[in-house]
């Protein structure tokens, strides 16, 4: 894991930009729902993740870093050519599940807390930054999850102490209102990087089943009554996914001849991801008892994604590429990986259809896949307790399609965040 430098978020110097066109603009986008908005639906996100989740933080934190590049230069094509048809800041092809979840209940996409331009949090913000974990034990990184906490907390108390001030609420009306803090639904994806470094490290089974588990399992827990001090009622908590499926990982470890499951995958890097998910829901299980009034689901990123990998023509996968990379360059097997040439990087190649791929660069999803996800999600599968935010809400998964384009359903909102 890469070492990042704090970046300050200075208050005084937030900007806020009009929607320029009456038919698509922000506000226009929220009202439809907002007329028929049944209590249970969020009125906000909060997001708080690795770069699975992060729609720009660490690109606007560390514009053309080195240490960003030398994995994979998100910044260049072909990343953010589906949907965006640019680069986005984004480590897919397109969008990521914060964006679908904007979609479906027509909000604007959701802006980052590290944001060098416009915005708009009037429903949310993302705190995720890729290339980070939840302990230090793996990563020397700053942007730990206490850390993106504790931007939540600043942010709050400033968002707060602006609207409590009759003179600044003209200056600050792009901010989420009171009453959406605790409205909100806080989604928490984290784990996959600190298991990650792990096995590719080759750290021992005893520390990780030990120490680096419990450990990260019970940051996520602390995390969790942290937000809930701050009015959080409302929590989504990932889960993590077949790991031995990667592949990045199916690379690396080829050459230890590691015995494969019947998808295909690292049977013994799978173990460590479910050993980690089995802790995971006992403590999320603790949470609940010491935190009654708080709602609290579990999404079973791990089983979701075994069933896509299972199943992939039921989703419009294609069947022989469910285990290799869209964008990269051969490496050791045939899995279209070489740490030595990812995607973007010169010498790298992309598949021409990867709406049919389930992994875009050998570590990250595509936009088809994460659309997938964010439908099984919002429709209550895979999650415990299922909720189906589909029935309950109204949602319109009309715009999740790789045929659709940012410029069709955002292009009138005067933002350059993606730039």
């Amino acid at each position: 894991m890469r070492k990042i430098s704090v970046v300050s978020f200075a208050w005084n110097l937030i900007l806020f930009c009009n929607v320029i066109s009456s038919t698509i603009g922000s506000r226009d986008l929220i009202g439809t729902i907002g007329a028929r908005r049944n209590p249970q639906c969020p009125a906000a996100f909060f997001n708080f993740g690795t770069s699975l989740t992060d729609t720009g933080n660490l690109l606007n934190a560390l514009p053309y870093s080195p240490d960003v590049i030398k994995f994979a230069d998100a910044e260049n094509p072909p990343y953010g050519n589906t949907f965006f048809r640019r680069p986005a800041k984004r480590y897919s092809d397109g969008r990521l599940i914060p964006d679908f979840f904007s979609l479906a209940f027509g909000f604007p996409l959701l802006d980052t807390y590290v944001s060098p331009t416009v915005f708009n949090f009037t429903h949310g913000v993302n705190f995720a930054i890729g290339g980070v974990g939840v302990t230090n034990q793996i990563s020397a990184s700053q942007y730990l999850l206490p850390l993106q906490i504790k931007q939540f907390v600043r942010f709050q108390s400033s968002a707060l102490i602006a609207q409590s001030q009759p003179e600044c609420l003209s200056s600050f009306d792009s901010l989420p209102p009171r009453e959406n803090f605790q409205n909100a639904l806080y989604t928490l994806e984290f784990g996959s990087s600190d298991l990650r470094s792990a096995v590719h490290g080759g750290v021992s089974s005893a520390v990780i089943f030990g120490d680096i588990i419990p450990t990260t399992v019970k940051k996520i827990a602390d995390s969790v009554t942290i937000l809930y001090q701050y009015q959080a009622r409302n929590f989504l908590i990932f889960n993590v996914y077949p790991l031995g499926c990667s592949p990045q990982t199916l690379t690396l470890l080829l050459t230890e001849n590691l015995s494969k499951d019947k998808l295909g995958c690292i049977a013994s890097v799978n173990e460590v991801a479910d050993a980690y998910n089995r802790e995971l829901f006992l403590k999320i299980g603790d949470l609940k008892a010491s935190l009654p009034d708080a709602n609290i689901i579990l999404f079973d990123f791990y089983n979701a994604t075994t069933e896509v990998l299972q199943n992939p023509s039921k989703y419009g996968f294609d069947s022989n590429s469910t285990l290799k990379a869209c964008c990269g360059a051969p490496g050791v097997g045939s899995y279209n990986f070489n740490p030595n040439v990812t995607c973007a990087i010169d010498g790298s190649i992309s598949c021409q259809n990867p709406d049919m791929y389930v992994s875009w660069d050998g570590v990250h999803f595509t936009d088809s896949f994460y659309g997938t996800v964010s439908r099984f999600i919002l429709s209550g599968q895979f999650t415990s307790p299922s909720i189906d935010y589909d029935e309950i809400c109204n949602l319109n998964f009309t715009n999740f399609p790789s045929s659709a384009t940012y410029e069709k359903f955002y292009g009138g909102l005067c933002n350059v965040w993606y730039a």
